[in-house]
């Protein structure tokens, strides 16, 4: 046990001094090299600790203002002079002349439509409409009293061609050459009314027919003698 533990310490003593001798002979050649070459020391390294910004404090946003409230429309009443029943293929001239300058006109392609007041177009939706095809009213949505619409009737169509008929199965025709056909019989006189009074006898049965079989030679009658 003793000389274990010599040899442990003697290890130690070695291992400490002999480091501390290898340090001292490291940093002198260290320093050697430096000074030959012009090597210096590299400068110390700063850390510099970035602060983060700050985030600025949330705004209070403010309630955008309520909307003003929508007024409440009201159809006015209609007044106007310019009355008349419109008809079916009048020219545009003419429904001006019979009620009046339009509100608005707008035309498509070969038609045009005419808008006329009716004191009733918020609650109808839409005004008075005239309907134009080339220039001559063909329709009319009409509501104001003042205004009237007369559709001419259209013409009737012409209703299809009957089918024809079947043709009629051939008859051959009569066989004239035969007998004609005989005259009905003339009605028998009705028959006096029966005498419940004095019954007449049944009549007796009528006799039996003749026997016309032929008889055999042994039955016939003898001959006469010569």
């Amino acid at each position: 046990m003793r000389r274990t533990r010599l040899v442990m310490c003697a290890l130690v003593v070695t291992s400490t001094f002999g480091c501390s001798q290898v340090k001292k002979q490291v940093a002198a050649i260290t320093a050697a090299v430096r000074a030959k070459f012009g090597h210096s020391e590299p400068p110390p390294v700063i850390i510099h600790h970035i602060q983060r910004p700050t985030p600025p404090a949330p705004v209070a946003v403010k309630p955008p203002p309520p909307p003003p409230p929508v007024a409440t429309r009201v159809d006015q009443p209609y007044v106007s002079p310019d009355t008349g029943t419109l008809t079916a293929g009048m020219s545009e001239r003419e429904v001006y002349e019979l009620w009046g300058a339009p509100v608005a006109v707008r035309r498509a392609g070969s038609f045009t439509y005419l808008f006329f007041r009716n004191g009733c177009e918020h609650r109808c939706g839409t005004e008075d409409v005239v309907t134009l095809e080339n220039g001559l009213v063909t329709n009319a949505v009409v509501r104001w009293p003042g205004h009237g619409f007369l559709a001419t009737a259209a013409a009737p169509e012409a209703a299809p061609a009957a089918a024809p008929a079947p043709p009629a199965p051939s008859v051959p025709p009569a066989d004239t050459s035969a007998a004609p056909a005989p005259a009905p019989a003339a009605a028998a006189p009705p028959a006096p009314p029966a005498d419940t009074t004095n019954p007449v006898p049944p009549a007796p049965p009528p006799p039996p027919p003749p026997d016309t079989t032929a008889k055999p030679d042994s039955a016939r009658a003898p001959a006469a003698a010569p």
